[in-house]
């Protein structure tokens, strides 16, 4: 078994629970947010597990710094996001992702999206635009931000789980 080091950013919580339920699953692998995390901690691990918040289509600025920290490991990359999980922007944002580790010599070996809550002053934010506003709240926006509301759920977890559990043995 290799040294797994889980690292994550959250705002709101979601990306967080996630990153505990992939530790349930890899109990030897240290799990620190990315406020804790420094080249040499980064250095002393030969697979990651990244977890982050997608802002704007793409890690958040927390997980970039990481990011660009992270070179020649194999990675796992999991992230929520408001979209819903099989959405376009999800799609887009891990193929953002995966970019964004290989160009440093990174092997993506898994990668996990899941729809989280979204921040409220975020949804707040939205329904003060003016109506003819691109991102305005609209009916269907309104669905996905109370569906939102309840990820991630235990069955987000259960697969984040799933994806993870062998993560160290490659």
């Amino acid at each position: 078994m290799n040294e797994v080091l889980i690292i994550y950013s959250s705002k709101t919580g979601n990306t967080k629970k996630v990153a505990e339920a992939i530790k349930e699953v890899n109990p030897y692998a240290t799990i620190l947010p990315t406020n804790l995390v420094n080249e040499k901690i980064i250095n002393e691990s030969s697979h990651i597990i990244m977890g982050y918040w997608i802002d704007k289509g793409m890690p958040d600025k927390n997980a970039m710094d990481i990011i660009e920290k992270i070179h020649n490991k194999k990675v796992g990359i999991f992230f929520t996001l408001g979209a819903y999980s099989d959405s376009d922007h999800a799609k887009k944002a891990e193929e953002k992702s995966i970019i964004l580790f290989n160009k440093n010599n990174n092997e993506v070996l898994k990668t996990f999206k899941c729809q989280g809550k979204i921040d409220p002053e975020l949804t707040l934010m939205f329904e003060n635009l003016p109506a003819d506003h691109p991102h305005a709240m609209n009916e269907e926006r309104r669905k996905r931000h109370l569906d939102a509301k309840s990820h991630p759920d235990e069955n987000d977890l259960k697969m984040a789980r799933e994806v993870f559990k062998d993560f160290g043995d490659r």
